[in-house]
């Protein structure tokens, strides 16, 4: 009966506690204070300073050989979208203290399809609006299988 005394052992750890959501096809930049520029996760985060950031929502992923979640930036004050549209307002998210997030034009959903099939990201086709994830805490990378 060790099963019954150590059931911890194989439960599962949630991927991430926060909300998922699609922007406008407008919305095409991110602008954030925090770590960066490039990918980081809060358990690899330590080569990515501080500082405030602007670029392409296009530009924020990594495509991967392997589809797989990318293009995490962790320990965030703010993250602001925005457009090139004049009328359109920036749609603004605040940590308290910090959030993480990640913007990409593929559905994180498609990349399931893919699954040991020796596909590719560039195989997942592009969306027209940017699918967003504001995280208050994201599992990260370290020992598990993506």
């Amino acid at each position: 009966m060790w099963f019954l005394a150590a059931p911890h052992r194989f439960q599962a750890a949630l991927p991430r506690i926060g909300h998922r959501f699609q922007l406008h096809a407008n919305y095409n930049a991110a602008e954030w204070f925090g770590r960066g520029p490039f990918e980081n996760y809060w358990d690899r985060k330590l080569s990515a300073f501080f500082g405030q950031y602007k670029m392409p929502i296009k530009e924020l992923g990594h495509d991967y050989v392997r589809p797989q979640e990318n293009g995490q930036r962790s320990d965030v004050f703010s993250v602001s979208f925005s457009t090139n549209k004049v009328k359109s307002p920036a749609i603004t998210f605040t940590g308290a203290p910090t959030i993480g997030f990640n913007a990409e034009y593929r559905d994180i959903l498609d990349y399931d399809t893919l699954h040991k099939t020796g596909s590719h990201t560039h195989d997942i086709a592009l969306k027209d609006n940017a699918y967003v994830n504001i995280d208050f805490k994201q599992r990260g990378v370290a020992g598990t299988d993506s």
